[in-house]
């Protein structure tokens, strides 16, 4: 007898009551008031003929209404989602699943797995494990449609999906388990029908129209076409458009009026021509019938709209940040700023500084107008600075959540890609000038609670004289910790002394300059008689610029070099400090010099009489920073005029524990001032000895 396929759930319920129930096999109803019929032999046999896997006996009860219905050959039997049905469902008819190829068809949707040469495809994955099968069978218990339906018939016929070697699909595993629909590329082929074109569907239609809307509304900001798509699958779900689709049809719906553009590494940027005379039609038409506020009001949005227009075809870099010069220069940043908007500011900033606050308030509106799409210079700098001189994000964000300056993020990617970007050489135009190194001791407190843990290290400095200007183009690029560490480092060397010569240090004598004329000779003279006479002569500096002829050269150039991290007094740290300068100016072919306080320049010394003539620091130029030099001199005067009556006549002036704090060069402000009072007293005394004047009086 040909058996056809019944309804699995009702099966369920009528193989669930044991014989003699009084309850109706298949609809579980007790109601008395419902004829019931009692099976027979006969009645059994027709209930099974009209099932494969019906099991009944002789005896049981069932409505003649409900056997009815389950026996006609129309009847469309609807799976129940209850938790008892999904049991049931797992002893379904295998007929068809005995001629299911597990190891070469995708047990989810059952058609054939791409396999080449004994390799599986790329969306093609074998199942490994057993807890793979028992999620699938948990969907299934939660979805309870047609395809959990075939999903839990070749689990039941498998048992085992491992031992089989049973694939599947990804897609079909993705969709089977986030309770979408099975993929329409391995959708049976009987069951596909194709058309040319997208089909329509009122839902996606709809939404459709709703994007459009919100577009609209939002003419200008910067839309990208996947938040449109991302908004379209909200709405309709699965019948929302692709990126492709939804591009092709929003060009069809605004036609010349879109302009496609990529915009912050985002692409497909929706942006509106909005043409300066479209924007003046509609003014034109808007106003031709309207009162003296309504009219005032359209002149403001028509003006607003004719900016926006201005700051939108304007170009801007976002590859690369502005330059210092960009920053503090008032030219350059005009460039940032629309010609109608700087004539609406003009009209409205009269007061003092005009220009800067123009400016200023030119760019936050930019910024505000397309907050992604421009990186400004002002607004940059003054976040940097702000960062720079308090370190607080709070303050930063405020400021940018005002409009005044860049987030707090973007400070930090722009801090973070100038590190990068840094180079810790010199640059070969800078050899010419007078070139040396300054090295000393960096203390920095971390911000620690008891004042432990706080970083002690080496800094070094290079000094150019004349300065010179170097400008860096700073790419916009993302920074990782690992490339912040490999810039600016210096490697450190252990320091082991070989040999001991200190003993016989000697300073080279200078020789004598005699081909020179000195111009100053006479004017300390000139100087020692007409101060005290209290003639007018000028101060100092006064005769450094009356002697002195041509051109300052000007201020010098600092670079800062990197720091090395350990104690500055460590000899090794010395020693890397000085390996690092000789290399530096042998590639530049110089001199190498560096300047240390005292303490370090003694031991820098020791280690360069130390070293054998091969040495890279052999041929180092150590000098004694000019401040340790005054003291040091300030020192040696006080050492020499001991016991002279010096200190007893500096003490009518200072108190006595400052004269012998002097006298060692260590109050040096005081000890200088000192010496000239005593230096003045001196001289008036020998001018009213020879020229009689009376100064004492």
């Amino acid at each position: 007898m040909q058996l056809r396929k019944i309804d699995y759930l009702e099966a369920i319920r009528m193989e669930k009551h044991s014989p003699n129930c009084a309850a109706c096999v298949d609809c579980k109803s007790s109601n008395d008031q419902i004829e019931l019929s009692k099976l027979g032999e006969k009645g059994c046999k027709g209930l099974i003929g009209a099932s494969d896997c019906l099991t009944v006996q002789p005896g049981q009860y069932v409505h003649k209404e409900c056997r009815r219905q389950y026996c006609h050959p129309s009847n469309d039997r609807t799976p129940q989602n209850t938790e008892d049905n999904f049991h049931r469902l797992q002893r379904r008819c295998r007929t068809e699943e005995n001629k299911f190829d597990f190891i070469e068809n995708c047990f989810f949707c059952g058609t054939v797995a791409k396999i080449a040469s004994n390799k599986r495809g790329n969306d093609v994955f074998p199942v490994r494990t057993l807890e793979f099968q028992n999620n699938v069978r948990d969907f299934c218990k939660r979805r309870t449609d047609e395809w959990s339906e075939n999903v839990i018939g070749r689990l039941e016929y498998a048992q085992d999906l491992p031992a089989v070697e049973a694939r599947y699909h990804q897609k079909c595993s993705i969709n089977f388990r986030t309770g979408r629909s099975l993929p329409i590329q391995y959708r049976s082929i009987q069951t596909q029908t194709y058309k040319k074109g997208r089909p329509s569907s009122r839902n996606a239609d709809t939404a459709f129209q709703h994007i459009m809307e919100y577009l609209e509304e939002r003419v200008n900001d910067q839309v990208t076409i996947s938040d449109l798509v991302h908004q379209m699958q909200e709405l309709c779900g699965e019948e929302a458009y692709s990126t492709v689709y939804m591009k092709k049809e929003i060009i069809d719906f605004f036609g010349c009026e879109i302009i496609n553009s990529e915009l912050d590494g985002k692409p497909n940027v929706i942006p509106f021509k909005g043409t300066a005379d479209s924007i003046l039609h509609s003014f034109h038409r808007s106003s031709s019938k309207a009162n003296t506020e309504s009219e005032k009001n359209a002149v403001i949005k028509t003006a607003a709209k004719l900016i926006i227009k201005d700051i939108k075809d304007m170009q801007f870099s976002k590859e690369i940040y502005p330059s210092v010069d960009e920053m503090i220069t008032i030219e350059t940043n005009k460039k940032y700023v629309p010609s109608s908007l700087m004539l609406f500011l003009e009209h409205l900033v009269t007061s003092k500084n005009a220009d800067t606050k123009t400016i200023a308030i030119g760019q936050s509106i930019v910024q505000s107008a397309i907050p992604r799409g421009a990186i400004l210079p002002l607004q940059l700098g003054f976040g940097v600075q702000i960062h720079h001189h308090f370190g607080s994000k709070f303050v930063v964000d405020t400021l940018n959540s005002l409009g005044f300056s860049s987030s707090y993020t973007e400070v930090q990617k722009y801090e973070a890609a100038a590190a990068t970007n840094w180079s810790i050489g010199i640059e070969k135009e800078q050899t010419d000038k007078a070139f040396q190194c300054v090295a000393d001791d960096v203390d920095h407190n971390l911000a620690t609670v008891d004042g432990h843990n706080t970083f002690h290290g080496m800094g070094i400095i290079a000094t150019i004289l004349p300065g010179v200007k170097s400008s860096r183009v700073i790419p916009r690029l993302s920074s990782t910790t690992e490339d912040l560490l490999s810039v600016g480092k210096i490697n450190v060397t252990l320091y082991s002394p070989l040999i001991n010569n200190f003993s016989t240090l000697t300073f080279q004598s200078l020789n004598e300059v005699n081909d020179v004329i000195d111009q100053t000779q006479n004017l300390e003279q000139l100087v020692d008689i007409s101060r005290p006479l209290k003639t007018q002569c000028p101060s100092w500096s006064g005769f450094m610029q009356t002697t002195q002829t041509g051109r300052h050269p000007g201020k010098s150039t600092v670079l800062f070099l990197p720091m090395i991290d350990l104690n500055s007094s460590d000899l090794s740290c010395i020693y890397s400090s000085l390996d690092f300068v000789a290399t530096q100016a042998k590639t530049l072919s110089v001199s190498p010099i560096v300047t240390f306080d005292q303490p370090l320049y003694w031991k820098s010394v020791q280690m360069v009489m130390n070293e054998p003539e091969n040495s890279t620091i052999k041929a180092m130029v150590i000098r004694l920073c000019g401040f340790h030099t005054q003291m040091s001199f300030l020192g040696c005067i006080g050492h020499l005029m001991q016991n002279s009556g010096l200190q007893e006549l500096i003490d009518t002036v200072y108190a006595t524990n400052t004269v012998t704090h002097m006298l060692s060069g260590k109050e040096v402000s005081r000890a200088v001032r000192g010496h000239i009072l005593v230096d003045s007293a001196l001289k008036s005394l020998l001018v009213e000895r020879v020229f009689s004047t009376g100064l004492s009086e």
